[in-house]
C-alpha cells in the first residue's frame, strides 16, 4: 500500500497506480498524468494552465488550485473539491481535531493544527460534509490533500474511517460530544483504509482514499463520519497538519473527488 501513496513519487506519468503524493516527475510522452493534471513539455505533471513546477510552494502548487473540470476526466466526468480553500468549490464542510490520551478532559477544536503521535497517543480527525455533489453520482477517485509542517521520523500515518458521530468543538479523548463517551477511548473507528508516510517539512501531501469509502458517505449522508489518523511509530513520533482554523488559507484540508453525474 506504501507504493500507491509514496509522498514524492518518481517516474513516468504513465506509471499506473503509483502516484498520489504531491510531487511527480512523468514523461511528456506517457500518456497521462494524475487525475487533474497534464505533462507539460519539460516532463513534469502540472495542473490545468498552470506554469509552476510540482514542486512550486502550496500557495501556486497544482494541489492549491482547485477545479471543477478537468482534462483528464472521461465524458460526464466532474471533478468538484470541498474545503476551505479560498477556490474551493464548497466551502465551510471541514471539521477538524484532535485529542490526547495525556490530556483526556481538553478540546481542541480550535487549534490551527492537528497532531497524531504514538508517544503520548494522540489521534486527529477530519470530516468533509459532502454537500453540493450531484445527486446519484459515482465516486471515480477521492484524493485528500494535506499540507503537513511536522512530519513522522519513522512509522506511517494510519488512516481509519471513524464510526461514531463527533462534535469537533466538545469531544475529547474520553467524549465524543460534551457528554456522550466513545465506546472505545480514543475514538471508534473500523480497519485500515490508507496508510502514508509523510518525512518532509513544510510539504502538502495528496493521499487516495478508497472511492467506495467515500461512495457510501455520498450515498447515506449520516454514515459520514470522516477519518481518523495515527501513528505507527515504534520509537515515539508523531505528526501535525494544518487545520480549516490556520491563517494560512491555501493550506487547510481539501477533499477532491472525481464523480461521473
Amino acid at each position: 500500500m506504501r507504493a500507491a501513496i509514496a509522498a514524492m513519487a518518481l517516474g513516468a506519468c504513465s506509471f499506473g497506480a503509483d502516484y498520489s503524493g504531491t510531487h511527480y516527475t512523468c514523461d511528456p510522452r506517457a500518456p497521462s498524468c494524475p487525475p487533474g493534471q497534464t505533462c507539460s513539455t519539460d516532463g513534469t505533471c502540472v495542473g490545468p494552465g498552470r506554469g509552476d513546477p510540482p514542486d512550486a510552494a502550496p500557495a501556486s502548487s497544482p494541489d492549491a488550485a482547485p477545479q471543477t473540470t478537468s482534462p483528464d476526466a472521461a465524458p460526464g466526468q466532474i471533478v468538484m473539491t470541498f474545503g476551505d480553500r479560498p477556490d474551493a468549490d464548497v466551502q465551510g464542510v471541514t471539521r477538524d481535531t484532535w485529542i490526547d490520551v495525556a490530556d483526556p478532559a481538553t478540546n481542541h477544536g480550535y487549534d490551527t493544527i492537528c497532531a497524531f503521535d504514538a508517544d503520548t497517543t494522540k489521534y486527529a480527525f477530519l470530516r468533509f460534509v459532502l454537500t453540493g455533489a450531484p445527486a446519484g453520482a459515482r465516486v471515480d477517485s477521492a484524493e485528500l490533500v494535506l499540507y503537513v509542517d511536522d512530519p513522522l521520523e519513522d512509522g506511517d500515518a494510519i488512516i481509519k474511517p471513524v464510526t461514531s458521530s463527533w462534535n469537533e468543538d466538545a469531544m475529547n479523548y474520553a467524549l465524543r460530544d460534551s457528554t456522550d463517551p466513545w465506546l472505545a477511548p480514543g475514538g471508534d473507528v473500523g480497519a485500515i483504509v490508507q496508510s502514508w508516510d509523510p518525512r518532509t517539512i513544510d510539504q502538502t501531501y495528496t493521499i487516495v482514499l478508497p472511492p467506495n469509502l467515500v461512495q457510501g458517505w455520498l450515498d447515506n449522508p449520516s454514515s459520514n463520519f470522516g477519518v481518523r489518523f495515527e501513528s505507527s511509530s515504534t520509537t515515539g513520533r508523531g505528526a501535525q497538519w494544518n487545520t480549516r482554523e490556520n491563517d494560512a488559507k491555501d493550506t487547510r484540508p481539501l477533499l477532491r473527488l472525481t464523480l461521473t453525474e
